[in-house]
């Protein structure tokens, strides 16, 4: 991002230069997660919810087609080893 579009969205959305660096490293983070990176940590947040593994896998594979990046479609045994090798 250059110089001119920072000031633009420093500018728009009344950010603090600090804040404005935060939203744009933790948006990189976020569109820069890989597929089996996003099951993973999504699996993580449902246990951590109470969701038993049968559910949260049948959640994820709903999600995955709601995600930015490309993602195959997987089944829940497919889910179900890429959280668990």
């Amino acid at each position: 991002m250059n110089g001119e579009q920072k000031k633009y969205l420093l500018e728009a959305y009344d950010l603090e230069p600090q804040e404005l660096e935060r939203l744009l490293g933790d948006l990189g983070a976020f569109m820069g997660q890989t597929y089996p990176d996003w099951v993973r940590s999504r699996h993580q947040e449902l246990q951590g919810q109470g969701l038993a593994n049968d559910i949260s896998y049948k959640q994820i594979k709903e999600e995955l087609s709601q995600r930015l990046f490309c993602a195959p479609v997987l089944s829940l045994r497919q889910i179900r080893r890429l959280i668990y090798g």
